[in-house]
């Protein structure tokens, strides 16, 4: 009873203070924004701007969890707290740390989402995406890429993991390196019952259509 008290706790004091630090960042009052972002982090995990900013993604998971079934739910909301900060530095023209805190932020929903994938789809999967679409935009690297489309492929969102592989595929300069991953995903899709394979986003058509893409030299 005490720990669900005190993860519901967690969780209400999380909502409320993403709500302000957004609506602070939102109007421009971009340093009370940082200073309550900087306030939560330290009420809600012992934690700094500057640690979780330096800290890799394997350290701070190790930092938040407490080896329990709520660990998902802590890192979920470090990551967004990384996403909320990840505004406040985008708005203050700082370009470097916006991306460098989404691609955090991105890796730590990933983890959330592969350790409880039944904590709240919808939310995670259109956090994940969000960050995907930004991240994207200033160059996402490899890793990330990979992370991205094996997630989604393991997680049923076959439509976003052709997506994924596909656009690594357009702006990668080694693309006779990543046509075979393509190839065996779309061959591994071709194996699904047509239902598992719809439930996805996937028709067997888009699957057949991708995997003469990938047979191209």
């Amino acid at each position: 009873m005490y720990q669900q008290d005190f993860i519901k706790r967690l969780i209400q004091q999380f909502t409320q203070a993403v709500l302000q630090i957004l609506g602070l960042t939102q109007s421009g009052r971009l340093t009370e924004a940082a200073q309550l972002l900087e306030q939560t982090y330290g009420d809600l995990f012992g934690l700094s701007s500057t640690v979780v900013f330096y800290t890799p993604v394997e350290e701070l998971i190790q930092l938040v969890s407490r080896g329990d079934d709520d660990d998902p739910q802590r890192i979920f909301i470090l990551a967004e707290l990384l996403r909320s900060e990840s505004r406040i530095s985008q708005a203050k023209g700082q370009d470097f740390d916006a991306h460098q805190r989404r691609l955090k932020s991105l890796a730590l929903h990933l983890e959330s989402a592969r350790r409880a994938p039944k904590l709240d789809p919808p939310a995670a999967l259109d956090a994940i995406l969000e960050l995907q679409r930004d991240v994207q935009e200033d160059g996402m690297p490899a890793q990330a890429q990979a992370d991205l489309f094996f997630f989604f492929e393991d997680a049923g969102y076959y439509r976003h993991a052709l997506d994924a592989i596909r656009s690594y595929l357009r702006n990668t300069e080694r693309p006779q390196d990543v046509r075979p991953y393509l190839d065996a995903f779309c061959r591994r899709m071709l194996d699904l019952p047509p239902k598992q394979l719809a439930s996805g986003g996937l028709s067997r058509a888009e699957v057949e259509a991708a995997l003469t893409e990938a047979t191209k030299s």
